[in-house]
């Protein structure tokens, strides 16, 4: 399974997840600085506590249904694909941010599906 790479680090914010197809459970594996920047919190526990270890759950209500179509294509191909979609997050710090998001299928795995999203802030 490749993981991200050193110029990941400083030109975007980077996440890497984990998707188990036995019980559709989201896993984040990764993030960068950016991530930590673009979320305004401190750690990866931090983030994953605050969306409770699911990247859906910090997206803004009124963009949910548009995003999880987008992760439904990644998911259902099951083969690199690339979406590309602009959406809001909630901050940890409860900041409204527009982001231009990328989402692609890295692996499948014996316990479920692997998946990069890269984000800018817009």
């Amino acid at each position: 399974m490749a993981y991200r790479d050193n110029h990941y680090d400083n030109s975007m914010a980077y996440l890497l997840c984990r998707i188990d197809e036995r019980n559709c459970k989201e896993e984040i594996l990764d993030i960068n600085e950016k991530c930590l920047e673009l979320f305004e919190c401190d750690s990866l526990e931090e983030l994953k506590e605050y969306c409770d270890d699911y990247i859906y759950n910090a997206v803004y209500k009124d963009d949910r249904n548009r995003v999880n179509h987008k992760k439904e294509d990644v998911i259902s191909s099951k083969q690199f694909v690339m979406q590309h979609t602009v959406f809001r997050i909630v901050t940890t710090q409860g900041n409204i941010k527009w982001v231009d998001a990328y989402v692609n299928l890295n692996d499948t795995i014996s316990r479920g599906l692997v998946y990069h999203m890269f984000m800018t802030d817009i």
